[in-house]
């Protein structure tokens, strides 16, 4: 057969960008195993191995160490993975199922010039890191146990520019108090309570969830709102009322009732 002949007779070469269907396979393992990670560490807490993770995807264990090294890579995946671009833009909404609490952090960041603006996306964001902790609790210690969380707050992701959490609160501290033209010199102290008190309601409530998101939100941001002093003082005056009409009663209680059924 002549090399013409040979050649007609071959079904045509498809160009290369038509050969390409979808992300690429990489990729979708990638997720795949992000996935199936979650729902191991749901099953067996934040001690989760790496075989406990490759058996619940189903693989053998070197594709994991291929993927992510070790617990630590695999940690630093999982939170780029749940937070990534969370801080940076509004985005579409995030599918729901595993890492669906990107899209109600993303709701939490938006334009910030009032003290009534800050004050609500303070409680939006409050409540949105309570309530990923309360349905992720083993995730969260996992995460924090291999020392990845300040990915979320200080933003230190190759991808984003370093724009994390803490440095939106406190841009949008700071445009709070440009625009009403107060001193602007507290703004990293403050933003450094504010992530400090959410971490630290964040470890109880690891070990305890008696209260709910909301209630717990509350209470935070009634504190930063208020601060201590005026709380303090708000319920001092009631307390003390009180104490002195118990005390009376004590004493009157205390007394002998001389006189009473005597002739």
């Amino acid at each position: 057969m002549s090399r013409a002949k040979k050649r007609a007779s071959q079904p045509p070469t498809k160009p290369a960008s038509a050969r390409r269907r979808g992300p690429p396979r990489s990729a979708e393992r990638r997720g795949q195993l992000l996935g199936a990670a979650h729902e191991a560490i749901l099953e067996h807490g934040p001690n989760v191995t790496i075989e406990q993770v490759a058996a619940q995807a189903g693989v053998a264990r070197t594709i994991v160490y291929r993927h992510f090294g070790n617990r630590h890579g695999l940690a630093q995946a999982i939170i780029d993975e749940t937070f990534g671009g969370a801080s940076t833009s509004p985005g579409p909404a995030a599918k729901p199922g595993t890492f669906g609490v990107r899209d109600m952090f993303r709701h939490s960041i938006g334009s910030c010039e009032t003290p009534e603006d800050f004050h609500r996306l303070l409680s939006t964001w409050m409540f949105s890191f309570l309530t990923f902790v309360d349905w992720n609790p083993s995730l969260y210690v996992f995460l924090q146990e291999e020392g990845v969380l300040g990915r979320l707050w200080d933003g230190s992701r190759a991808d984003d520019d370093g724009d994390g959490f803490e440095r939106w609160l406190a841009s949008s501290l700071r445009n709070v108090l440009e625009a009403r033209g107060l001193d602007t010199s507290a703004v990293q102290t403050w933003t450094d309570a504010l992530t400090g008190i959410a971490t630290g309601v964040a470890r109880r409530r690891v070990a305890d969830r008696t209260l709910g998101s909301s209630a717990v939100q509350n209470q935070v941001v009634e504190l930063v709102w208020n601060g201590l002093g005026e709380l303090l003082s708000r319920e001092a005056a009631p307390r003390r009322k009180k104490q002195a009409k118990s005390k009376t009663r004590a004493r009157r209680a205390s007394k002998p009732q001389s006189g009473k059924g005597r002739r």
